[in-house]
Formats: structure tokens, C-alpha cells, sequence
């Protein structure tokens, strides 16, 4: 509560703090990992680089904003410094010294990324170190983009590489409510799925009469998605855009117990024959890349 209060206060003190975090966590999506870093995350980075924005001024713009996001994840020394969100200045210098005390003291104990907002202690475990690594070279890669290319669309930066995961599952556009928030979306492509409404006397009405309702709060794709991460979180780890993706990329989890990463002792192929079946009407195909299991 107290974090959702500081927030709230960053909003109305800055007026473009909204639109950045958005921006940023479509970013994120778009990327594939913003369930695995976290939307509160996301949004605490945004409120530190408006209350923090030093020698510079709080910026004055959406993409300005963006950038700042992503230098502080290119530039910031994450392993060897909490980020320490002062807000309203409440935190005086010998609480911040303390603070960054008990950093190093608990560094073993504490998450890949150490947030310590001052209104309360932020404790998440999201991102781990893989996907941190991953989040910061994608911000070096998105900045480099910014810094050489002209081009007035950033849309390239929204556009996820599949090369590294080990299967991708492709869902039926049709089974997808919020395809059309995708960055590729085409308008006239039919993404949502619709119901005739029943009555009574539908078979005294003439088909004319029948009017098409769409179905609200209904999402078979996430739906999809949050049960696979539920029952198959031991085996692997599923990345998706939830802001319009059509695809579900799969990452084995790697094994302990084995010299190559890979449980030998695994059958993949029942695993995926499994998926096929509880997303039945939803899956459209799924590619296997078996190269890349061992």
C-alpha cells in the first residue's frame, strides 16, 4: 500500500511518469519477459529515474523517459549496489548509508535486482540473474539502435528474437482477444472471437434479428499460458507478450544433476504431445528445435 502510495505521488508530480512506465513495460512484454521481471519492477525504475535524475533534469518526454529506463539498466552496478528510491526525501543520508550496509552484508541473501524504495522494503525475487543479463543486454541493444538509426519508428526495438529457445508454440490468432495490440498487427485481420446471443425464441426470430456480443474478460491464450507456468514450472520456463502475442516460446529448465544441463531421464516429446492436448482448439502448430536440447 505504502509502495502504491509513492507511486501515485510520482504520478502527479510528473506528468509523463505514466506514459514511460507504459512504454517501458511494453518494452518488456514485447520482449517476451515481462512476467519473468516483473511489472512492479518495472514501474519502481521508472519512479527512480524521475526522483533521481540528477545532473539532469526529470525528463521532458515519453522516449526520453524510455531511454533514461534503459541507460540505468545498461549503466547501474547491480551486483555491487541496492538502487535506493527516495521518495518525498524521506531517507536521510545516515539511513542510506545504513542501508547500503545491510546490502552488502545480505548481497548473497538478497535478489539479482535490489530495489530499496524508502516508503517500504521491496521484496522480490523477479528477475533471477539469467533473465537480468538478458534484460541488460537488451537495453544495450536498444540504445545502440537509438543512437544510429534515423528511422522515425522505434518499432524494430518491439520485435522479440526467437532464435535461443528450444520451442515455440504458435497460437490460433482467432483464440487471442488481444491480438490486435500486437506492434505487426494488420487492422483487417479478424483476431477476437465473437457469440451469437441466445433468447427464448431464437427459433421464431429470423437471422437478421440475431445480434453478435463479444465475449468480455475471456482470454483462452492467457488462460493457456498460466497453466502451462503452473503445471509444467519444474520442466521449463514459458516466455509471452500479453499485450497481443500470438506465440509461447519454451526454455528447458536445465538439470543439476547432469554434466550437459539436460535431464536425460526427460521425455520432451511426451511433454510437448501433453501441451498439444490441453490447448486444443488454441495451439495452431508448435516448432521443435531438438538441436538445441542437448
Amino acid at each position: 500500500m505504502l509502495l502504491y502510495t509513492g507511486k501515485c505521488r510520482v504520478s502527479q508530480q510528473f506528468v509523463h511518469y505514466q506514459l514511460v512506465s507504459r512504454l517501458f513495460k511494453r518494452w518488456l512484454s514485447s520482449q517476451l519477459l515481462l512476467h519473468q521481471f516483473d511489472s512492479i519492477n518495472a514501474d519502481i525504475l521508472c519512479c527512480y529515474i524521475f526522483l533521481h535524475s540528477a545532473p539532469y533534469e526529470p525528463p521532458k518526454s515519453i522516449l526520453s523517459g524510455f531511454c533514461r529506463v534503459l541507460c540505468l539498466l545498461r549503466d547501474y552496478d547491480w551486483i555491487n549496489e541496492p538502487l535506493i528510491i527516495n521518495f518525498n526525501h524521506e531517507l536521510t543520508k545516515e539511513q542510506i548509508f545504513e542501508m547500503q550496509t545491510q546490502f552488502k552484508t545480505d548481497r548473497s541473501n538478497l535478489p539479482a535486482l535490489c530495489l530499496m524504495p524508502s516508503v517500504a522494503f521491496h521484496e522480490n525475487n523477479k528477475p533471477n540473474i539469467p533473465i537480468l543479463k538478458r534484460v541488460i543486454q537488451l537495453a544495450k541493444e536498444a540504445l545502440v539502435f537509438l543512437e544510429t538509426n534515423n528511422s522515425d519508428s522505434i518499432k524494430f526495438l518491439f520485435r522479440p528474437s526467437t532464435n535461443s529457445y528450444d520451442v515455440i508454440i504458435m497460437l490460433d490468432p482467432l483464440q487471442c482477444p488481444r491480438a490486435y495490440q500486437a506492434v505487426d498487427h494488420v487492422s483487417t485481420e479478424v483476431t477476437y472471437t465473437t457469440r451469437k446471443k441466445s433468447t427464448d425464441n431464437d427459433d421464431h426470430q429470423s437471422k437478421s434479428n440475431n445480434k453478435l456480443l463479444s465475449i468480455v474478460d475471456y482470454d483462452p491464450a492467457q488462460l493457456f499460458v498460466n497453466e502451462l507456468r503452473t503445471s509444467y514450472n519444474d520442466q521449463a520456463e514459458f516466455f509471452h507478450d500479453e499485450f497481443g502475442g500470438v506465440m509461447v516460446c519454451v526454455l528447458w529448465k536445465p538439470s543439476k544433476n547432469t554434466t550437459n544441463g539436460h535431464n536425460n531421464n526427460v521425455d520432451y516429446v511426451k511433454i510437448i504431445d501433453q501441451w498439444k492436448l490441453l490447448g486444443t482448439g488454441i495451439i495452431k502448430e508448435i516448432r521443435t528445435f531438438p538441436e538445441r536440447w542437448c
